[in-house]
């Protein structure tokens, strides 16, 4: 029988060196069994006889257990099953690699610990920087990330396997550059159904974003401040189905909202569908707008492997090409 643990709030995990309160109850008469966590409750779908062993393994389990999983490291205070408060260091028959104590890490998460957003995780004994979702690298997110400089009519690009081309409805976008051009395309993703694309471009300094999700085109765009100005800036993009939310820097989001979307009942269609190519730094199609020269740095897009993509380098001589310097650290997810 496994009872997993409930959703806590806000999708919270418990491998965050705080403490937490863990109740599991059994109801005699039904065998009905309940697993509280933090004042989050889950209930069994079935129902079983009461059982309670004569040997009771706390932080583990035996090799032979089912669903054997790594052991428990970490702190555990105030014990008790049924009315008996269990000492586990002086009640126990056999222990190992357990002492007396919770010292705890000796560096822990806080919000300066990582720098440019990027996202702290706990560990044992130290703390450890996820950079993914940056545009920058090093052990606490510090260093800039991989730079690539492109002239006018160069680009690379990406492409799926003709097996393993995905369809999403939500994806995740960062990226930051730098550029003096007015114009030049950033970033856009090509598909293998005719309609569908989606091309992030600066038109006149003013960074566009342009999509089709196979029902109609959507077009919209920060026009509040120049881009084109050689200063770098860092580019945010989440789409959920046709909503997309764009953020410059650290300046106010813009989330736009296409009249006649799903919410509203309609048939608006919300997948970009069989994703074969990811260019940086061009438009190779026709539907896309003309591009120009800047720098790139750190392209993410959330969820799909790095290893799924292979990466080529182009040169022509058409105007869909991004020139100058940009830093590329290209991830991908979508869902």
């Amino acid at each position: 029988m496994l009872i997993e643990s409930p959703v806590l709030p806000n999708r919270q995990h418990l491998s965050d060196m705080r403490w937490h309160t863990l109740l599991y109850y059994q109801e005699d008469r039904t065998g009905l069994q309940m697993l509280l966590v933090d004042n989050t409750t889950a209930i069994s779908d079935n129902a079983m006889e009461p059982v309670l062993g004569t040997v009771i393994t706390i932080g583990g389990a035996p090799v032979s257990a089912p669903l054997v999983r790594g052991g428990f490291r970490g702190c555990l205070a105030a014990l008790r099953i049924n009315d008996r408060l269990i000492d586990v260091i002086d009640d126990c028959d056999v222990k190992k690699d357990v002492v007396q104590g919770c010292a705890g890490p000796l560096a822990r998460c806080s919000p300066a610990a990582c720098s440019n957003r990027g996202r702290c995780i706990q560990q044992w004994n130290s703390i450890r920087c996820d950079c993914t979702l940056t545009a920058h690298a090093g052990d606490r997110c510090q260093d800039p990330a991989t730079t690539a400089s492109f002239s006018a009519p160069s680009t690379i690009y990406f492409e799926y396997p003709v097996n393993d081309r995905p369809s999403t409805s939500r994806d995740y976008m960062l990226l930051a550059f730098r550029t003096t051009r007015p114009n030049g395309v950033l970033l856009s993703i090509d598909c293998a159904v005719d309609q569908d694309y989606f091309t992030v471009y600066i038109d006149e300094g003013f960074l566009q974003v342009k999509y089709n999700l196979g029902s109609r085109e959507h077009h919209f765009g920060h026009f509040a401040h120049k881009l084109s100005d050689g200063k770098k800036h860092t580019v945010r993009i989440h789409r959920n189905e046709a909503n997309v939310t764009l953020q410059i820097d650290g300046r106010p989001a813009i989330r736009y909202r296409p009249k006649g979307s799903t919410s509203s009942g309609t048939d608006e269609l919300v997948t970009l569908n069989m994703q074969w190519r990811v260019s940086l730094g061009a438009a190779l199609n026709s539907r896309h707008i003309d591009s120009g020269p800047g720098r790139y740095k750190s392209l993410e897009k959330s969820n799909q492997p790095e290893k799924q993509l292979e990466k080529r380098a182009y040169s022509s001589g058409k105007k869909s090409a991004f020139a100058g310097n940009r830093k590329v650290c290209s991830s991908f997810q979508s869902f």
